[in-house]
């Protein structure tokens, strides 16, 4: 899914970083912004498990700085 904003769910674009960790926390608002019941395909439990793993990743990314 790309970030257009003709698309349903669609969010701001994300911000040109090389930082991981702002990608993600990008990512992670994009993800939470979205809402997946308009999205065919993806039920709201697998969206909701994607942004916990997001979420986690982060957190991993964090832990090692």
């Amino acid at each position: 899914m790309s970030a257009d904003s003709t698309e349903p769910g669609a969010s701001a674009e994300l911000p040109e970083t090389d930082d991981a960790g702002e990608q993600l926390d990008a990512v992670i608002e994009a993800h939470e912004a979205t809402d997946w019941s308009e999205v065919p395909g993806v039920t709201v439990a697998e969206a909701a498990a994607w942004t916990s793993r997001l979420v986690e990743a982060r957190d991993e990314l964090e832990a090692k700085r």
